[in-house]
């Protein structure tokens, strides 16, 4: 199980990245401090329903929420915006409730992936932008990435098994926020009105001069 990706990133020292503000203007910078977040083990009632959701797929869900009860990547210390929350179990039915709204228009031909039916675990925070594991289907047990504008829902999975989706966002986080995610998230400075873009990641902001 790839989990051991996150407790190393929630091992960096001072954690952050250097960022420009948006809107074009490359003459400034600011360092902000994010923080990577780990929960505690799921209980005994929430593995037993992650088994019931996932039947026979539940073994990898069942080894990360044994550990861990969800964790949030990359979260910004002046504001509520984060990279990546995989969601505790009690959230999980929120995030489904949400998703079905988004996806109501959707006839069976437009649902390849079986997403409507699948479970949504994980999402950017705040955006209503969600990864999904389809349950049936062709494409069962993969993870998707879907928007609330509906992007993901044809396209190759984002990854192909939860520890390939943990590899991902372990990975080049500019890549994955900006590039892959849109650049959804952005930081604050806590004092002015500036969104802040990640340009570099930095496991010890400490090292800035």
């Amino acid at each position: 199980m790839e989990i051991e990706l996150v407790r190393e990133l929630a091992l960096h020292p001072a954690p952050g990245f250097v960022c420009t503000p948006a809107g074009g203007r490359r003459d400034e910078n600011f360092t902000a401090r994010v923080a990577h977040l780990l929960g505690s083990p799921a209980s005994a009632a929430s593995i037993r329903w992650i088994g019931e959701k996932f039947g026979e797929m539940a073994a990898p869900f069942v080894q990360l929420y044994t550990k861990h009860d969800g964790f949030v990547l990359y979260r910004d210390m002046f504001s509520d915006a984060a990279g990546i929350c995989v969601l505790p179990v009690r959230e999980w039915k929120n995030a489904e409730e949400s998703l079905a709204v988004q996806l109501s228009d959707l006839g069976e031909t437009g649902d390849p992936n079986c997403i409507k039916s699948g479970i949504a675990f994980a999402e950017v925070p705040h955006s209503s932008d969600y990864f999904i594991v389809p349950v049936e289907g062709p494409s069962r047990g993969k993870v998707f990435y879907a928007n609330h504008d509906g992007d993901g829902l044809y396209g190759d999975a984002f990854a192909n098994s939860l520890d390939e989706f943990i590899i991902r966002v372990c990975g080049d986080p500019i890549v994955l926020l900006n590039d892959v995610l849109g650049c959804y998230t952005r930081y604050s400075d806590g004092a002015t009105e500036l969104q802040w873009i990640p340009e570099r990641y930095l496991p010890d902001i400490r090292s800035v001069s």
